[in-house]
């Protein structure tokens, strides 16, 4: 377990990266666990772990090159997923959302239909197109949440003249999926994976395990300042179906779970499991 970096320990650490990082308090703690240790690029790190009730020192050199950083990163924050597409131990399926898209997945919608139970993993950015899925888990037309942009002709946001809206209209597909489904998320997703969740959320489409999403849904207005410095916001007013508060709430789930460090040291998925235990309890 880490328990210091650079001299400084890991909880005052983590505050200090949150200090500079904008959003719901599940989407800074992802943006800062990501961000932890990073320090100047080419240095090296020094950390302090305890492992069996014993203080270790170590050093880590930080990567010079961004693109490995960022490799890096995906790596250390992965749970232990099964197979993109996989079938597990017991008969569900579970497809990771994250990792394939609908191309690779049409060819098997017929096998997911006659599954008795699925599990579909949304635990970070879907594949582009992924929506259609959801037309296969209901045979009603569904409807996304309300995306609205606002028409602002004064200055610092001053008596906005209003929005312009839209929303995805998602007409039912065959073949239907007509086993259990659950869904798992947590704050890695955000954006385009809640205007998912949202859906599943309202219309009910699965159970759905894990913890809430980022709360940061619509189009993001970028610009560069000087020196480089990009800066991006959201340039969308995003409500629920119900025109309720979507940022910095987020999809709530049906199946409050999360990892331990228990699970982290049995290299276990707590998450999936949690969503196993609730698909077998489903009549």
């Amino acid at each position: 377990m880490l328990t210091a970096i650079d001299g400084t320990p890991i909880e005052e650490a983590l505050q200090e990266e949150m200090r500079s990082i904008s959003g719901s308090p599940q989407w800074r703690t992802v943006r800062a666990l990501r961000q932890l240790g990073e320090g100047r690029p080419g240095t090296t790190a020094r950390l302090e772990l305890r492992r069996e009730g014993q203080a270790v020192a170590c050093q880590v050199a930080r990567p010079s090159d961004s693109s490995t950083r960022r490799r890096k990163r995906r790596r250390l924050q992965a749970e232990p997923r099964p197979d993109s597409i996989d079938v597990l131990p017991g008969g569900t399926h579970y497809v990771d959302l994250t990792r394939v898209g609908m191309e690779a997945l049409r060819p098997r919608l017929d096998t997911l239909a006659q599954a008795e139970s699925v599990i579909f993993d949304v635990r970070g950015y879907p594949e582009g197109g992924n929506q259609e899925l959801l037309q296969h888990l209901s045979s009603e037309t569904l409807r996304s949440a309300h995306f609205e942009i606002p028409k602002i002709i004064y200055p610092d946001r001053r008596k906005i003249a209003g929005y312009t809206g839209g929303r995805w209209t998602l007409p039912p597909k065959s073949p239907q999926l007509s086993g259990e489904v659950a869904f798992l998320t947590d704050a890695r997703a955000i954006s385009y994976a809640e205007s998912i969740m949202g859906i599943v959320e309202h219309y009910d489409l699965g159970t759905i395990v894990g913890r809430p999403t980022a709360g940061a849904n619509g189009n993001v207005n970028p610009f560069t300042l000087p020196g480089q410095y990009q800066v991006y916001w959201t340039g969308m007013r995003v409500q629920k179906h119900d025109r309720s508060q979507h940022h910095l709430v987020g999809i709530r789930p049906d199946v409050r779970a999360t990892r331990t460090v228990e699970g982290v040291r049995a290299g276990t998925d707590e998450v999936l499991r949690a969503a196993l235990r609730v698909l077998e309890r489903s009549p």
